[in-house]
């Protein structure tokens, strides 16, 4: 089975109706019931949820829309004129922390995609003169769920294959993603190798609920020896105390194998509150 959605053509989504007064209160508490009895760090890849539970999109839709929504960021890299290295790492790294957003956990999760599922996109990037960008993912396994995607643009191209594991933390949700993700820039012959934090699914027995990263970014480029790691700092006590997606991060030059701070001071990537 194969599904295709183009997003220049994507119908609005429809919603779940649901009679009850309070829908977030009772979605919670068929959480609690079925997670209540689970230990914290039990693997939730094969977990089933009722249809109620599932908001009407894939993971994978999910996915590439989040991919996509960058395609700003993306169209950016690699520009010829782009001549100092240190400017090319922050502008992939830019276009890797551009995926930070505040989003509510609603109570419900992504359905799984179906073997051969794939999706595609094409779009123009936000100036005349930035070319258009083409992608296309699909859903290369299905027990264990892995997804591979690629973006091509006449600067870049995008490529990775992942696995999300999902774990229950006792009141959250935490998604590590396995894989390999890369970066190519045409013009430079430049390979941007990139780690991603994980998720974490805050609220889903009691607290502040969101989605937030947490750990670290770190993205690596041979070619140019510099490495840049960025800092996902989690919110505090239950999501109440402190901020949300607070960023912060350091570009350093890799030489002979060990780490060597390639500015006087650190350099902040981003912060953001």
């Amino acid at each position: 089975r194969r599904r295709e959605r183009h997003f220049n053509s994507m119908a609005p989504q429809a919603t779940v109706e649901n009679d009850a007064s309070n829908p977030e209160a009772s979605m919670g508490s068929e959480w609690q019931k079925m997670l209540g009895s689970l230990k914290s760090g039990t693997d939730l890849s094969n977990l089933s949820v009722g249809a109620r539970l599932l908001q009407p999109a894939s993971t994978l839709e999910k996915s590439l829309a989040s991919i996509a929504e960058r395609g700003q960021y993306f169209s950016k890299l690699g520009c010829a004129s782009v001549q100092d290295p240190v400017d090319r790492m922050l502008d992939v790294v830019r276009y890797c922390v551009s995926a930070i957003r505040y989003e509510k956990f609603d109570g419900r999760k992504p359905y799984n995609p179906v073997l051969g599922e794939t999706m595609t996109c094409s779009f123009e990037s936000n100036t005349s003169t930035a070319g258009r960008v083409h992608m296309i993912a699909e859903q290369v396994s299905h027990h264990p769920p892995i997804t591979s995607a690629y973006m091509d643009h006449r600067n870049a191209t995008f490529q990775a294959t992942w696995k999300g594991k999902p774990t229950f933390m006792g009141n959250s949700i935490e998604i590590a993603f396995r894989g390999e993700r890369f970066v190519t820039l045409k013009h430079f012959n430049e390979v941007y190798e990139i780690e991603i934090p994980k998720i974490q699914i805050r609220g889903i027995l009691v607290g502040k609920k969101g989605f937030e990263w947490v750990g670290k970014l770190r993205v690596d480029c041979k070619e140019t020896e510099l490495t840049a790691k960025v800092n996902f700092r989690a919110a505090g006590f239950l999501g109440m105390f402190g901020d949300w997606y607070t960023v912060d991060g350091a570009l350093k030059r890799v030489k002979k194998g060990a780490l060597q701070e390639h500015f006087a001071a650190k350099r902040t990537v981003l912060v953001t509150k």
